[in-house]
């Protein structure tokens, strides 16, 4: 299920946003969700999972035009580069590739080398403004990171939080470091919403990081991020700015 921005990109923001139990018909009417077919598993009371791929993509190709406009089918390429592919998402800001054996079997539950996900894996430089405790393992030491960038005027923004990607080393850096720089109140421009507010021990925002993550939200939130590491001492503090939008 996607549902496309203005850019005509799939949205997960949207989708999330439209994900209601009973959504009113202006937001089924302003964010329209469409069903993009990738595979077909059965058709009619036909079993295909043991079908090769290269036979579920023909049997799904032959579908085409589907009755209902909000289903669409997705292209498959085989005669192109991959890199090139690869290339084309990163420009068009989509997630990534899928990469199937053209005779593979679907096995329903099971991971196999015979699927490929290759996500585009981007990175960010960011401040550490904030922490919180860890709980279980980690409950002596920090459990994530509450992060931010300048935006355009200059001002600090949050740009969400990091949990993972700590080894240990890094986690008794932080430890070390943190408790230097500590502070009362929040260090951002704006009001803080309360799930990142709540339980976060501020410090001034001196520490520069760089994450890993997969995507910006509409909000100016980053989705599914990593912790790489601190930077160099080649950036500092004021040249940590969010990306232009777009």
């Amino acid at each position: 299920m996607v549902v496309l921005n203005e850019a005509g990109r799939p949205d997960f923001g949207y989708l999330q946003t439209r994900h209601q139990l009973r959504p009113r018909r202006e937001l089924l009417a302003r964010h329209p969700a469409s069903f993009y077919v990738f595979d077909v598993l059965m058709l009619g009371r036909k079993m295909l999972i043991g079908e090769p791929y290269e036979k579920r993509r023909e049997l799904l190709q032959a579908l085409h035009p589907l009755e209902d406009a909000h289903a669409v089918i997705t292209p498959a390429y085989r005669d192109v580069d991959p890199q090139q592919l690869l290339t084309i998402a990163r420009e068009h800001q989509l997630e990534g590739l899928v990469a199937k054996k053209i005779g593979s079997h679907d096995l329903p539950g099971r991971r196999s080398h015979s699927w490929i996900k290759h996500p585009l894996i981007r990175t960010q430089d960011l401040l550490v403004c904030g922490w919180r405790p860890g709980h279980g393992s980690r409950a002596d030491t920090v459990g994530s990171l509450v992060l931010g960038a300048h935006d355009q005027h200059g001002q600090l923004r949050l740009v969400g939080d990091v949990g993972s990607g700590f080894t240990r080393q890094a986690l008794v850096e932080l430890d070390r470091l943190l408790a230097q720089i500590p502070r009362e109140t929040s260090p951002f421009a704006h009001p803080v919403p309360p799930e990142y507010a709540h339980g976060t021990q501020w410090v001034e925002p001196v520490l520069v990081g760089q994450v890993a993550y997969r995507s910006w939200t509409r909000e100016g939130r980053l989705r599914r991020v990593a912790w790489r590491g601190f930077r160099p001492a080649d950036l500092t503090p004021q040249q940590v700015v969010m990306p232009p939008a777009g």
